[in-house]
């Protein structure tokens, strides 16, 4: 028994469908680095802008530029633990998620990114409290 002319195509179709598919999906699993690669490039150049836009007491612009460029170059070249890795990337998506990253949350990322590069931190100057200032003892 044959099978009707709009089965046939109907099957011919639904094969060419399954046979893309299985395609795509080995182009991705032997594209998975550079497919990563390029999505983390992105997430660094993102979370950059952002910084600069509202640069954190102590950073210039040249200093974040930096940080993120070395940043990228030690994660091309598997410098940096995946355990640091997950943790600035759980950073990222939280100062991301009211889409701008303000002058504490950048201060937080890059003093986090330059731990994890084995940096010494830049960490804004703190202004020196006044002997002066003495406690108020309670009155009763």
């Amino acid at each position: 028994m044959a099978l009707s002319k709009g089965c046939t195509i109907g099957l011919i179709i639904a094969g060419v469908v399954v046979l893309l598919i299985i395609i795509g999906g080995v182009l991705l699993w032997v594209n998975k680095d550079k497919i990563l690669e390029a999505g983390t490039d992105f997430l660094i150049d993102n979370t950059e802008t952002e910084i600069v836009a509202n640069l954190p007491e102590g950073y210039t612009e040249d200093n974040v530029r930096t940080i993120m460029s070395d940043l990228k170059a030690a994660i091309k070249n598997k410098e940096v633990a995946a355990p640091d890795i997950q943790e600035m990337a759980q950073t990222f998506q939280n100062a991301m998620a009211d889409k701008t990253i303000d002058k504490e949350e950048g201060a937080d990322i890059l003093v986090l990114i330059q731990e994890a590069l084995g940096q010494e931190p830049i960490l804004p100057e703190v202004e020196d409290i006044p002997d002066s200032l003495q406690a108020v003892p309670d009155s009763i």
